[in-house]
């Protein structure tokens, strides 16, 4: 499976890293991890309304 040979490379990749992402980079991260772990969102839209 030539997508879950480029994600283990990807995650080997981040453990390498020489600092620590900002915070903006790891929620970026982990919103790509979840989408290829879980895929997408397959919620509605949520509206407040008084």
């Amino acid at each position: 499976m030539f997508l879950q040979a480029d994600f283990d490379k990807a995650a080997e990749d981040v453990k390498k890293l020489k600092t620590k992402p900002t915070d903006d980079e790891l929620k970026e991260l982990y919103g790509l991890y979840k989408q290829s772990t879980v895929g997408d969102i397959n919620i509605g839209i949520f509206r407040f309304s008084q």
